[in-house]
């Protein structure tokens, strides 16, 4: 299973430890449920942030990070937060959203759009670039411990 969080991004004298960056979305791969090839975790996020902009239901301005802009570009200024580094497709949804950070877990060899086998983020013909970090592991173990209740995985 695969699970993408969006927040917008953390900016120094805007947040604190009182006050975290926003989560906007919460989403998952849906490939298996659906039958749709295309509903990676990354693309349904982006949907969702769509979703709540024709709705009118994006968190006002004043909650988000200075740096956080509205549409055209969905994503700009917001973090993106992947339980596996997104293949080329998502990364390139990722990039044409313009996010600002990306920060996954587990690579994917063969697959993957930041770093395994491409950097799009990198790409210098690109008119965008965004940061990417991969979590080393650290002090924690197994992958999205304490968000069983927050983050739906794909039956």
């Amino acid at each position: 299973p695969i699970a993408c969080r969006v927040t917008d991004s953390w900016y120094p004298g805007f947040h604190t430890s009182l006050r975290p960056p926003v989560t906007l979305v919460t989403a998952h791969d849906t490939r298996a449920s659906t039958g749709n090839v295309l509903t990676h975790a990354a693309s349904n996020a982006i949907d969702a942030v769509a979703y709540l902009d024709c709705q009118g239901a994006r968190p006002a301005a004043s909650v988000l990070s200075p740096e956080t802009a509205f549409p055209p570009y969905l994503l700009t200024g917001l973090s993106v937060f992947l339980s596996h580094e997104p293949c080329l497709l998502c990364a390139m949804s990722l990039l044409h959203s313009r996010i600002k950070n990306l920060f996954y877990i587990k690579a994917a060899p063969g697959a993957g759009g930041c770093g395994s086998l491409y950097s799009v983020h990198e790409d210098r013909g690109l008119n965008h670039r965004f940061e990417v970090y991969e979590w080393d592991g650290g002090d924690f173990e197994g992958i999205g411990a304490g968000l069983q209740g927050e983050l739906r995985l794909d039956p």
